[in-house]
């Protein structure tokens, strides 16, 4: 498919339980090497209840400016800040929000 435009949704739509793509260059691994290829890993967009939640430990409280994105064993990593994360809506791909910011490496505990 390659690299394609995409539309900038509207800052008030989260899209809720759909899945979003995130994309980048970054490392795959904590202190890896940086990527030659563009990866991408598919994410659910939570609430950011069920994201301040599963990071309780870490004291973080998501604010209603970030939009929460993640799955089970899957992450972004260093080197993909800054860079999109996408879904599919109406046939068209929407740039939902630019990544900067996780945690650490595959450490999203959703609820059972």
């Amino acid at each position: 498919m390659g690299v394609q435009p995409v539309c900038l949704a509207p800052a008030d739509e989260l899209h809720l339980g759909e899945t979003a793509i995130v994309t980048g260059w970054g490392t795959t691994s904590s202190g890896g090497d940086v990527s030659d290829v563009l990866l991408e890993v598919a994410v659910n967009v939570l609430t950011n209840d069920e994201c301040t939640d599963a990071y309780s430990d870490y004291g973080f409280d998501i604010p209603d400016t970030m939009v929460c994105a993640a799955d089970k064993g899957k992450d972004s990593c260093q080197g993909d800040s800054g860079g999109p994360m996408v879904l599919l809506d109406g046939g068209a791909w929407q740039e939902v929000r630019q990544h900067y910011l996780h945690f650490t490496y595959n450490s999203f505990r959703l609820p059972i």
